[in-house]
């Protein structure tokens, strides 16, 4: 899992559109990801900026038959209808994920 991430994040894949598998490279897209991953959550650790967001999507991988998560920082939101997910310039993180419980309480 950590050679895939090192290999996503030195290629530097700018964002080019609102769904980030369209922009991983195909050979890499077919070998790793094709039929072999789920999304588990979206939208994540929401950053605002002035004309966009970024958050994370958390994706279940399976490499070698074990399941791995994935983070991969993406823009969720364009705030203005004229502009183009390639205007923000934003390059795809990819990072490994835990998933962690948390207690809370409610008032009854």
């Amino acid at each position: 899992m950590k050679e895939l991430i090192q290999k996503l994040n030195d290629l530097k894949i700018l964002q080019t559109s609102g769904d980030w598998e369209e922009d991983i490279p195909e050979e890499i897209y077919t070998e790793y990801f094709e039929n072999n991953f789920r999304e588990i959550e979206e939208e994540l650790d929401v950053e605002k900026h002035r004309h966009y967001e970024l958050s994370t999507t958390v994706i279940e991988l399976i490499e070698d038959g074990h399941e791995f998560l994935m983070g991969i920082r993406v823009i969720s939101k364009l705030y203005s209808d004229m502009s183009m997910f390639e205007d923000v310039y934003h390059y795809l993180e990819f990072f490994e994920m835990q998933q962690v419980e948390a207690i809370t309480y409610v008032r009854v």
